[in-house]
């Protein structure tokens, strides 16, 4: 009876860790959003554009907030630090950057959220929860986001190659294009033949690449109501009474 109850105790420990670790993971899924949003914006505004950046401004100053409020422990002091600095980089940039300066900047903080996003699913909070489940994790947490940043990238760069491809500091940008689209085409593969419920082709071209961005910040958003069911699934399991979805 002792043992049964430490293991129902250690259920519910790694249930409550990783509700809380799905709060964290929203709101990077949404800070990852609003910094995509302000690249795409930060290019035309270098070029002279009468662009806004307010609203992205006070949308990622938000979201920062609210991961901080959230990110012990999975997040240390020392990276949050980066993060912050990585943003302030962002915020106070200036109108006479390059083109690839304003985009690396940017990449600087991507690269980081991306990092924290692909943590979890291997961490601790998770470990208790089925093979399968993982899996879909990494899918929902490494893998598509991964993904959709390559595809905002390129989106940010042919935008700035259309309306200033004249400009000095855009060929460079250009020279990235070849990798990034090597990138994508090999993670539709490995989606497509490791995840054949997502729907992914086996071959993407340029001209899908719009539709298939929507289809995956679609999934990203649908993958977190379906982690948040993953676990509890996983902690009625335990407590051996049926889940939301009927399993015993």
């Amino acid at each position: 009876m002792e043992e049964q109850n430490l293991l129902l105790k250690g259920a519910f420990e790694h249930h409550r860790s990783r509700q809380q670790q799905l709060l964290l993971v929203e709101g990077l899924l949404d800070l990852l959003a609003y910094v995509h949003e302000h690249r795409a914006l930060c290019l035309p505004w270098i070029a002279g554009e009468a662009v806004d950046l307010t609203a992205q401004r006070n949308a990622i100053i938000d979201a920062l907030r609210g991961i901080q409020s959230q990110r012990e422990p999975w997040i240390t002091e020392e990276d949050w630090q980066q993060m912050a600095a990585n943003w302030f980089d962002i915020q106070y940039l200036r109108s006479n950057v390059t083109p690839e300066e304003a985009i690396e900047r940017h990449q600087a903080l991507i690269t980081q959220i991306l990092g924290e996003l692909g943590k979890v699913p291997d961490g601790s909070s998770f470990e208790s929860l089925p093979d399968s489940s993982r899996q879909l994790a990494r899918l929902y947490l490494k893998e598509l986001p991964d993904l959709l940043e390559a595809l905002a990238r390129i989106r940010c760069i042919n935008e700035g190659l259309a309306h200033n491809g004249g400009t000095p500091g855009y060929e460079k940008l250009a020279e990235q294009l070849p990798f990034l689209q090597r990138f994508v085409s090999t993670s539709v593969r490995h989606i497509a033949y490791a995840f054949p419920e997502s729907g992914f082709p086996a071959e993407v071209e340029v001209h899908d690449y719009l539709q298939l961005r929507q289809k995956i910040e679609l999934m990203i958003w649908r993958g977190r109501h379906i982690l948040a069911q993953l676990t509890e699934d996983t902690l009625s399991i335990w407590m051996g009474q049926p889940s939301a979805n009927g399993a015993a």
